[in-house]
């Protein structure tokens, strides 16, 4: 009998040992992606995500904050209005708007009622340029991506970043710009004569 329950015993530990989770190394880590090519001159607008990576342990709230470049912007004055809540379930809802300390600083955050596991983009914000970005501009902009404070679902409020949630280290990379006038020539201007119109140097 001792030996039937010795064995019922350690199938049980072992089956215990088997069902528990292997949880990933490391802090749960966001990053600012962007896509890897955007078309310059038209409509198109470029859509940025915010990653969330190792989230094994979940998170139910978190904010942050995105330094735009001079020569973008979000399609409206209302950039709340462009930030959509991604692979999320129900319960979760993004925030936004500009913030007081930047003229070009995006504050972002994301409210939940629930506990979110897993990994991918949760936040995605849509960006347009300025009537007057160029090319070069677009091809040159550098953005400054920090966390404000994030929430974990064992109800700990992050300030900033610690060892327990930060940046990803990787970069974020400019997307590839093209231009859609390859053969566009800059000319001078010309003043109106009585038989031709003018028009403005570009």
């Amino acid at each position: 009998m001792r030996k039937l329950l010795s064995t019922l015993l350690a199938a049980i530990m072992l089956l215990t040992i088997l069902a528990v989770p292997v949880y990933a190394e490391g802090p749960i880590t966001f990053e600012f992606v962007l896509p890897d090519s955007y078309e310059h001159g038209t409509d198109e607008v470029i859509v940025a995500e915010i990653r969330v990576n190792n989230n094994v342990d979940g998170i139910s709230a978190t904010t942050f904050y995105i330094d735009l470049p001079e020569c973008l912007t979000t399609p409206t004055e209302d950039p709340m209005s462009s930030m959509f809540a991604t692979t999320l379930s129900a319960g979760f809802i993004p925030v936004g708007g500009w913030a007081s300390d930047g003229p070009h600083r995006l504050s972002v955050g994301l409210l939940g009622f629930t506990v979110y596991k897993g990994d991918g983009a949760i936040v995605t914000i849509n960006l347009v340029p300025t009537a007057d970005a160029t090319k070069e501009d677009l091809d040159n902009m550098s953005f400054d991506f920090g966390i404000r404070e994030a929430k974990t679902a064992d109800g700990v409020t992050h300030k900033g970043e610690d060892e327990y949630v930060q940046v990803s280290d990787a970069p974020i990379k400019t997307p590839t710009v093209t231009c859609i006038h390859p053969d566009t020539v800059e000319v001078e201007g010309k003043d109106p004569t009585c038989t031709e119109p003018g028009y403005s140097a570009g």
